[in-house]
Parts: structure tokens; C-alpha cells; sequence
């Protein structure tokens, strides 16, 4: 007899999510359940068959796993992003690559711009 989720049917959007988290910070089921004070079978459950966990359990394990909410429940998924974000990290993957002098000159002229605009210049 098979117990759990059969292989063929997808884990509901929160329990892959809550299982991922998991495996990023490289803990067990039984380590999780330590932390959140409930049974390995319960943290299964969780990832593999609950579908509308409560509130009280999502912010529980947002904080045991040190995560928003919004990424357990999966609410950026679908979600643009507002201005040129992915553009402007681009750009800051590329200053990442420059030498120490160069990245600190580009830093002291973000800061000054920052700094101007603050005040409502």
C-alpha cells in the first residue's frame, strides 16, 4: 500500500513552496517540525496534501523560516515588477565586475545623486 501524495500528482502551490524553503536551508522534515513544534507526519502533510493552510501556521513558518509570507503562499509569482528593476540589477551585476577603485567612484556618485534628490533637489 502507497502512503502520501501519488508521484503523479503535483504537491498545492504552499507545500511545494513551504518544501523548498526547506531544502534551501538544508533542514529535514523532522528538523522543521522541531522547529515549529509539530510531527514530521505534519510537516508532510503540509508539503504534500494541504491546500488552504491557516494564517497562524503560514506566519509560523514565514518566521521559523526566516521568509515572507508572500513567498510561502507564492503571491510574486505573476507579479511585474514596477520601473526598470531587472535592467538596473543587470547594470549592478556589471559594476560587481569592476575593480574595487572603479565600483567605489560609481558608489560616491549614486550616494551624491541619492543625496540630492533626498532633499528635493
Amino acid at each position: 500500500m502507497m502512503s502520501g501524495r501519488p508521484p503523479e500528482k503535483p504537491a498545492p502551490l504552499f507545500g511545494s513552496k513551504l518544501a523548498a524553503l526547506r531544502k534551501a536551508q538544508r533542514l529535514t522534515q523532522p528538523e522543521l517540525g522541531e522547529l515549529l513544534g509539530i510531527s514530521v507526519k505534519t510537516v508532510d502533510y503540509y508539503e504534500r496534501r494541504a491546500k488552504n493552510p491557516s494564517i497562524e501556521f503560514v506566519r509560523k513558518v514565514s518566521k521559523a523560516l526566516n521568509t515572507s509570507i508572500g513567498d510561502l503562499v507564492g503571491e510574486e509569482e505573476g507579479k511585474k515588477k514596477p520601473g526598470p528593476l531587472p535592467s538596473l540589477h543587470k547594470q549592478m551585476e556589471q559594476i560587481q565586475k569592476l575593480a574595487r577603485p572603479k565600483q567605489q567612484h560609481i558608489l560616491s556618485v549614486l550616494e551624491a545623486f541619492i543625496a540630492q534628490n533626498a532633499n528635493g533637489h
